[in-house]
């Protein structure tokens, strides 16, 4: 894959596109989603309403179990990352968003990793989604998390995914371009 300039969400959208179907996202205009099971895996561009030259990149876990419906959009997420385009007024390349929604799979794609990340408070997170807060509890449970760590102040780090991500030496899981 190359590495052009993008001016456009949806420039940018249209080269990720093969890379995620690959790897076994299904495409819904500007959102894919994974089922995994018991997780179903999120990533969206989200267009800026202010500039077409900005936009965000969200990533997004939901707990199938407490899904209403089968999850093909990120107001279902229970956790959730949201990122700008790039930093320093340079845009993320193609092959850096993959690498990052490699690791986003990678590190909270299955309830054991998910328990694991919430016992420790290793969660990235921008905020959490619709009836995320229910869905934490319910996991915190089953991994015998102590009830005074039952919390979002506990099990949420401050750390900027993307960023942590692409400072990284650590090579990409899923990496199949």
């Amino acid at each position: 894959m190359t590495t052009p300039t993008f001016l456009t969400a949806d420039q940018i959208a249209s080269a990720l596109a093969p890379s995620l179907k690959q790897r076994g996202f299904r495409k819904r205009r500007l959102t894919w989603c994974k089922n995994l099971g018991d997780l179903t895996v999120l990533f969206h561009i989200q267009r800026s309403q202010w500039s077409r030259d900005v936009w965000y990149y969200v990533f997004g876990i939901a707990v199938n179990a407490f899904a209403k419906q089968p999850v093909t959009s990120c107001d279902q997420n229970h956790i959730q990352y949201r990122c700008d385009c790039g930093y320093d007024d340079t845009c993320f390349t193609p092959e850096q968003v993959l690498r990052i929604v490699d690791t986003w799979e990678a590190r909270y794609g299955s309830i054991p990793l998910l328990c694991q990340h919430l016992a420790a408070g290793t969660i990235s997170l921008h905020s959490i989604g619709c009836n995320g807060y229910q869905a934490l509890c319910a996991l915190s449970e089953m991994a015998n998390i102590p009830a005074e760590k039952q919390c979002p102040d506990y099990w949420f780090s401050e750390i900027d995914f993307a960023q942590d991500v692409l400072s990284s030496d650590v090579p990409s899981p899923n990496m199949k371009d």
